[in-house]
């Protein structure tokens, strides 16, 4: 039997997890159950694309491996709306829009945007339902590769099979190409040529590709090394160990920037491994810090020709507290890294703009650092 990652996720979702979402997002239910009909060919259109090369489709693997997705999720995500879960259901988000990113990159935004246009929400819901949705069918394909024990040539001959599938939802004339994907036999072309080096083009039964090239096993082998090597350099890169658990930041630069979604809504642009992404990831459960951790704030500076990127920092970090309106911070000093250097003037500076941007002065408190050191945060 084919695998329909389509009907398997609408199945999953269920009938009434619209009405229920409709009801914690304040939205019509006939569109948000509209947007979940888009949505859900979309995202599978888009691991299409992402699958298209053996670089993407190992990228996918590693998501699904790291990020421990499977069937599910639905359950959970269903469970989360239900019960009104507040933490789950930033914790789900969260992790979706680490995911749209990874898949997506870039094109998010547009996808979000004619979703919304087509089925009549706002586009703040439909960035929360895409980060809803898209765990949810990686979910159950993460399920399917499992038990399949796919590599990259069988996920990406799975996710090519989709074509059939899709074809057959009649979907709105121009719909790949309003949310900036190619049309869908133009990806499995793609695919087709970018495995030419791996795979040979003799079909096999129903298979897209057909018979896989030996040398795949050399491939993952240096896709492996190449992994456990960047990773490596990363953590050596963005965190140090010193006394009290100090976690070090080195945003700025040419590091890679990325969007996050606040549970008010706003959303903030900031860099991959800077002080903004430790507290986010902190706050959300993804990766909990030390209660005597101090964060860094590398790009917080007081002269000029640094302001913008100062001013972005700490407008973060006020859109941060907002959302999380349970926080608190101390403002202190940390570390022999690259950053201004502490003083109680400059801390206080600080203080007066979180608390200028709406934070409450109960919630901040300034701790006598040491001259020596440089500006930090601690959560509490």
């Amino acid at each position: 039997m084919s695998y329909n990652l389509h009907a398997i996720a609408q199945n999953g979702l269920g009938n009434q997890v619209s009405n229920h979402i409709a009801d914690v997002l304040n939205e019509e239910s006939e569109n948000i159950q509209l947007y979940i009909d888009r949505a859900i060919p979309a995202i599978i259109a888009g691991l299409m694309q992402k699958a298209s090369t053996p670089s993407g489709a190992d990228s996918l693997l590693y998501a699904l491996a790291y990020r421990k997705l499977d069937h599910s999720v639905a359950g959970k995500l269903k469970t989360i709306i239900t019960q009104r879960d507040k933490g789950g259901w930033e914790t789900i988000r969260y992790h979706g829009q680490r995911l749209a990113f990874d898949v997506f990159e870039d094109d998010q935004d547009r996808m979000v945007q004619e979703l919304s246009h087509m089925s009549g929400v706002d586009e703040n819901t439909g960035y929360h339902l895409l980060y809803m949705l898209l765990p949810v069918v990686m979910g159950y394909l993460g399920t399917e590769v499992e038990n399949k024990k796919l590599d990259n040539f069988g996920l990406a001959n799975l996710l090519m099979g989709q074509k059939f599938f899709l074809k057959e939802l009649h979907l709105p004339e121009g719909f790949m190409l309003r949310l900036g994907l190619p049309e869908l036999h133009e990806i499995t072309e793609d695919c087709s040529r970018n495995f030419t080096s791996l795979f040979s083009h003799e079909k096999v039964g129903g298979g897209f590709f057909g018979k896989m090239i030996p040398v795949l096993g050399g491939f993952m082998v240096v896709f492996a090394v190449w992994s456990i090597f960047n990773v490596n350099q990363s953590v050596e890169d963005t965190i140090r160990m010193e006394t009290g658990e100090e976690v070090v930041s080195r945003g700025g630069g040419d590091e890679e920037k990325e969007s996050v979604l606040l549970p008010d809504g706003n959303m903030i642009t900031v860099y991959t491994n800077g002080a903004e992404m430790k507290l986010i990831n902190h706050l959300t459960g993804t990766e909990k810090l030390d209660e005597n951790t101090w964060i860094v704030l590398e790009r917080v500076s007081m002269n000029q020709k640094d302001r913008e990127d100062s001013i972005q920092q700490l407008d973060n970090l006020g859109k941060i507290m907002m959302a999380y309106s349970y926080m608190k911070l101390v403002i202190g000093s940390s570390g022999e890294i690259e950053g201004e250097r502490f003083s109680v003037e400059k801390a206080e500076q600080i203080k007066n703009e979180l608390m200028n941007m709406g934070v409450g002065e109960d919630r901040l408190k300034i701790e006598d650092g040491d001259p020596n050191g440089f500006i930090a945060i601690q959560v509490k």
